[in-house]
């Protein structure tokens, strides 16, 4: 019913300080639900989610003796994703949107944020994002461009052209009338970044 990544990113959220009335909004549950997990009680869905009414033990408790190589790899793995689910949590809370809905653009600048900062191999990044290698490459590589650069010239020249009184529609026919053939909402966007507004 509900993800793994749901349940952590709502016990994170929990440990951040918010309220569970936040945290159920965030990750799209009843507060009770969040309370629940707050307690121990996890959903079975869960992969390694401890059987109802019990936290798992951490590697080594227990009396259970030394820790086994499995053990260790996979408690580094959880650490790992712990850091990321926290980097995310920020970042989330910086930006103020559902953790779904994060474009592959978002996910490439977050990537590239977390690879500078927590200096993990890009494939467990692109594993914890869910986005493809080639998705987050292509994403990566168009970060600093700017899609609109040979457009600004020519909008900004249309636009003096009739004393700051044209708007973007008129813009645009000035434009086509040049042999510039593009829509009408990238003139309006590059006009709203250049500052020009139509007296």
């Amino acid at each position: 019913m509900y993800s793994r990544e749901d349940v952590e990113l709502a016990l994170e959220g929990l440990a951040e300080g918010m309220s569970v009335r936040e945290v159920s909004e965030m990750v799209g549950c009843r507060g009770s639900t969040v309370r629940d997990w707050a307690a121990g009680r996890l959903p079975r869905s869960c992969t390694g989610a401890p059987p109802r009414g019990r936290m798992a033990p951490l590697p080594g408790e227990g009396g259970e003796g030394a820790v086994t190589d499995d053990e260790r790899a996979a408690y580094e793995a959880a650490m790992t994703e712990n850091q990321l689910l926290r980097a995310v949590l920020d970042d989330l809370k910086g930006e103020g949107c559902a953790p779904r809905s994060i474009s592959n653009r978002r996910k490439a600048e977050f990537g590239e944020r977390l690879r500078r900062e927590t200096g993990l191999p890009l494939r467990e990044i692109t594993a914890f994002l869910r986005i493809s290698k080639s998705s987050y490459e292509y994403q990566r590589a168009r970060l600093g461009e700017d899609r609109d650069a040979a457009l600004r010239g020519p909008v900004r020249e249309a636009f003096e052209e009739g004393r700051g009184c044209y708007g973007y529609r008129r813009v645009n026919a000035l434009l086509r009338l040049r042999g510039t053939r593009v829509s009408e909402k990238r003139v309006r966007r590059v006009m709203r970044e250049e500052g020009l507004v139509a007296a």
